[in-house]
């Protein structure tokens, strides 16, 4: 059997600010999208944080690898 494959790949992530310090990191962090193209996950944070960045929240990009089997 072939060993799996590992490819880079940029994860959309959004953090909400601290309303609570009582609620949970975790509560407060999604990933809405894995992408392929890091031009694509650089333009998409810029939209969402225009967007969305007076709700009390912000986005950003960080890179990853995606496990191919």
């Amino acid at each position: 059997m072939a060993a799996p494959t590992r490819r880079e790949a940029f994860a959309i992530v959004r953090i909400e600010e601290i309303q609570n310090e009582s609620i949970p990191i975790e509560m407060r962090v999604t990933v809405k999208l894995l992408v392929w193209s890091l031009d694509y996950a650089r333009r998409e944070v810029e939209r969402l944080n225009r967007l969305n960045g007076h709700k009390g929240c912000h986005y950003f990009w960080q890179t990853t690898r995606v496990l191919h089997e």
